[in-house]
């Protein structure tokens, strides 16, 4: 019964159970509080985390429906187990409706002790294992949540880019078109859609060139203006 990872809080007003109790279920590996009245594990209960609390039924100065209610109010899922005498057991029923974990009854033997806690240890660890999948599922739903907008985001950012692309290329095929409708096309020697240069002089000739389309009145100040425009990006 190796439980190292829970701590159980006792409580009883006979010194010598406490006792008893204290050094077996330390020497299982269990980490050990001892309260000798309801008042102290109350006390204990609001200052400290426990796993599993083990109240007698009858103690001076807050009874163990007392700490019983205490610990369901600080945390639900604590196992509480009564001890009681065998007068007390419709009132240790009572108990189990309020939410306690079992009841043992006086006088105990220690394996029977040792069984009922070791059922309360497996149990709340079931329910902490369950809370650690309910966790870890709520943030896997978050983080495919976040996943999610952002994939809608870069779709939307995507489709952006996809338009403007679209409208820049509609444009640039409307200027293509209109310097193709020119009538200075056939003769003029620019060849823009097939002619790439880095060649400065061939930059120059092109300009000089074109002044004298300009001058022979075979185009006009606008047509001139844009060629020029295209031949001096060439630089």
């Amino acid at each position: 019964m190796e439980r190292k990872e829970f701590t159980i809080l006792i409580a009883d007003d006979e010194e010598g159970i406490l006792e008893v109790l204290d050094n077996f279920l330390s020497g299982a590996g269990f980490n050990v509080k001892t309260a000798e009245d309801g008042l102290k594990a109350i006390e204990f209960l609001e200052k400290e985390i426990f796993d599993v609390v083990l109240v007698d039924l009858k103690m001076p100065g807050a009874t163990g429906i007392d700490v019983l209610i205490r610990v369901k109010q600080i945390d639900p899922e604590i196992p509480v187990i009564i001890f009681t005498g065998y007068a007390s057991i419709s009132t240790s029923l009572k108990a189990i409706k309020e939410g306690a974990y079992d009841y043992i009854l006086k006088p105990f033997q220690l394996e029977e002790v040792a069984v009922t806690i070791k059922n309360a240890c497996e149990r709340i660890k079931l329910v902490r294992e369950n809370q650690e999948l309910v966790e870890n599922l709520k943030e896997t739903l978050k983080e495919l949540k976040s996943l999610k907008e952002s994939r809608r985001l870069l779709k939307a950012k995507l489709d952006k880019v996809n338009r403007e692309i679209e409208n820049r290329q509609e444009s640039l095929a409307e200027r293509v078109s209109f310097m193709d409708s020119l009538p200075y096309q056939a003769t003029l020697p620019l060849h823009y859609k097939q002619r790439r240069r880095e060649d400065r002089g061939f930059v120059f000739n092109e300009l000089k060139r074109l002044g004298e389309l300009k001058e022979e009145k075979v185009i006009d100040e606008e047509e001139f203006n844009i060629c020029k425009e295209k031949i001096i990006a060439k630089l």
